[in-house]
């Protein structure tokens, strides 16, 4: 037996630990970083829940959350082949945003903040999984839940409910 027989396997189980222990911190990370956004910008996603409640144009918008984490669950193998690494320019991009959101707030635009949000919880993502890894995880179909509130805003003709019609 040649010993690159015998240390291939052992750089395999090297490799498989070392990719478990970062997928489980990276997956640490999100979580409490998702419990600090969830309560730092609680009024938010409130204010989003009222409007997909009360609004039967954007009652779709509860699928969105399952629908990603089945596309997640689904091609977690292609996510877990990629290893999630760190990157900090997106923090930096995360200035720019949160002004935008100071804004929006200081205007008392509530659909500019649900957008900055998440946005900024996008970025977050990002940073801690790095760009490879954020776009295999499927993480960023989550913006979508921000378009969901905000097109009622933008563009007036995809609010079909019969509470706003003229």
């Amino acid at each position: 037996m040649s010993t690159s027989t015998v240390s291939e396997p052992a750089d395999e189980l090297l490799g498989s630990a070392v990719s478990k222990r970062l997928w489980v911190s990276a997956a640490a990370v999100l979580a409490v970083g998702a419990v600090v956004f969830g309560a730092a910008f609680w009024n938010e996603i409130v204010h989003a829940f009222a409007v997909w409640l009360d609004s039967t144009a954007y009652g779709h918008c509860f699928l969105i959350i399952p629908i990603s984490a089945f596309l997640i669950w689904e091609r977690r193998a292609a996510l877990l082949a990629r290893l999630p690494v760190p990157t900090f320019w997106p923090i930096l991009a995360m200035l720019p945003v949160g002004l935008a959101w100071l804004l929006s707030a200081q205007l008392g635009v509530m659909e500019g903040r649900q957008l900055m949000a998440m946005t900024l919880f996008e970025l977050f993502a990002l940073a801690v999984l790095g760009f490879r890894a954020w776009r295999s995880s499927r993480l960023r179909c989550s913006i979508s839940i921000s378009w969901c509130r905000s097109a009622h805003s933008w563009f007036p003709s995809f609010n079909n409910s019969p509470d706003n019609s003229p």
